[in-house]
């Protein structure tokens, strides 16, 4: 590996950690300015002979500081040194994810990747929004032939947020490409990931940071540098939401939609709702006979001896939607009694959605059956194309000209009587011309028409700083190279402000 991003990393240890503030004595006070100073100066050996005496005096109260001695031994190419001070740093703060993360680093550079991939696997098990773990474990996963895990980790890594796509086009020509089924996942067992600021405004603010491309990660490291306890960041489980409507709109989300803002104590929580890790559920998901478009009749996030029929659950009440900018699809009762998936109720005065066709079969629940194959096949290619639609939102309203392109097939007839190429250029027109973007997709409904082709109709809310509607539109979606493209846009109505 090149010596220069290594040495990147070396501006880490010029800030004294915040952990050090209140107990910093002239004891080891002096070799940690030293080793600062000498940082400064690029004399980064005598810098870590430096920062190895302040160590020395600590002693084991201050584990930042065998971490920071590990980053400058990385940095220096001093691996196995590097190796052992991470080692200290992990066993005496065993809850951070982060020594876990640079330790998983060391050994991936030594060639351990053994090791590598146990310290990612506890990284994930105590927090599995970490985005930056599953990209680790794809590359992992990848450099051991194992292109299933790997695609695995890197779709958990897409839908926290990671844009990266160096390894996507070699995993797809290798790779079954499994599938998730997140539609059954018990509501009990999500976790919501959470930023806490104190205003509205200030998450506002980190929630455009986030459709821009931004992982928690990143915030996290920028707002405890800046805001320090004004901010937090952690997991909780939905029983822990204390407002009623808020906990059962947040139990109908599917995972990973777009993060949203409800309130909190002492201030307001951006929060996005995960699933859970379970390796043992990856295992004998990729183990199981390939079902079409990787559809499974079993919930692969369950434990194997629970891959039979899904746990019966009751939907809760409808509630009027109270958080903000929630987009997210309402999953209940996958049953293979209609093909149209519906999101959300609409609103009065919106326009309805187009019923779903009655069904020939017997009246049925999900008591007693036992959900056909076919049926969570449709399921999935439903929820890929909500995923679509939603990446499809966050590229335009970052003004992401590529992944916003990228939306779009080639096979894609614009509206106007114009070419494919002239529509392209008016479009990176109207995305780079606004100061902003703010996209609001409300009641999304999907009218799944054959294996390949689907119409997912959707009220849409477009403010600029020059302008701004609310349309109702479709846009019918072809399958292309196992992904949701859009082939016709229209808008079907123009809804008064």
């Amino acid at each position: 590996m090149n010596i220069l991003p290594r040495l990147a990393l070396l501006s880490l240890l010029l800030a004294p950690p915040a952990s050090l503030a209140a107990e910093q004595g002239p004891a080891f006070k002096e070799p940690l300015d030293r080793a600062n100073e000498l940082i400064r100066s690029y004399r980064h050996f005598e810098a870590a002979d430096a920062l190895k005496e302040a160590t020395t005096i600590a002693g084991d109260k201050h584990p930042s500081l065998h971490m920071r001695l590990g980053i400058l031994y990385y940095g220096l190419g001093l691996i196995p040194e590097a190796i052992a001070e991470a080692q200290k740093a992990v066993a005496l703060a065993p809850t951070s994810k982060w020594y876990k993360y640079d330790l998983a680093k060391f050994y991936y550079v030594d060639k351990q990747y053994a090791r590598a991939e146990q310290q990612i696997l506890d990284l994930l098990a105590q927090d599995p929004g970490f985005t930056l773990g599953y990209s680790y474990l794809a590359e992992l996963y990848t450099r051991n032939k194992n292109y299933d895990m790997a695609w695995l980790s890197l779709q958990r890594a897409r839908l926290l947020g990671h844009q990266g796509r160096r390894l996507e086009e070699k995993l797809a020509a290798r790779s079954s490409k499994p599938t998730e089924n997140f539609l059954l996942l018990p509501p009990e067992r999500s976790l919501l990931r959470y930023i806490k600021l104190p205003s509205e405004q200030e998450a506002k603010n980190v929630l455009a940071e986030i459709a821009g491309g931004k992982l928690f990660e990143n915030l996290e490291l920028e707002l405890k540098k800046d805001k320090s306890g004004d901010v937090d960041f952690g997991l909780l489980g939905i029983a822990e939401v204390k407002d009623a409507a808020t906990a059962a709109t947040l139990r109908n989300q599917v995972p990973f939609a777009t993060p949203t803002v409800i309130a909190g104590e002492g201030g307001v929580l951006i929060v996005q709702k995960i699933a859970p890790f379970d390796i043992k559920a990856w295992k004998a998901l990729v183990a199981a006979p390939p079902s079409p478009r990787g559809a499974t009749g079993a919930d692969p996030m369950l434990p194997a001896k629970e891959l039979t029929a899904p746990p019966p659950q009751t939907p809760p009440p409808a509630r009027k939607e109270v958080i903000p900018q929630a987009s997210a699809p309402t999953v209940t009762d996958p049953l293979p009694k209609q093909t149209v998936m519906t999101a959300q109720a609409a609103e009065p005065g919106q326009q309805p959605a187009e019923p779903a066709p009655e069904s020939t079969q017997p009246a049925t629940t999900s008591q007693s059956m036992e959900p056909s194959t076919r049926a969570l096949q449709h399921l999935s290619l439903q929820l890929e194309a909500f995923y679509a639609l939603e990446a499809w939102k966050n590229a335009w309203q970052a003004a992401d000209i590529a992944a916003y392109l990228d939306a779009y097939s080639e096979r894609f007839s614009p509206a106007t009587a114009v070419s494919l190429e002239t529509w392209k250029n008016q479009r990176i027109a109207s995305l780079t011309r606004p100061k902003f973007i703010h996209l609001k997709i409300d009641n999304p409904v999907v009218d799944l028409q054959t294996d390949d082709r689907l119409q997912i109709t959707f009220t849409q809310h477009f403010q600029s700083d020059s302008y701004r509607d609310s349309v109702y539109k479709a846009l019918v979606m072809v399958r292309e190279m196992e992904r949701w493209k859009i082939s016709e846009e229209r808008i079907l109505k123009v809804l008064e402000e």
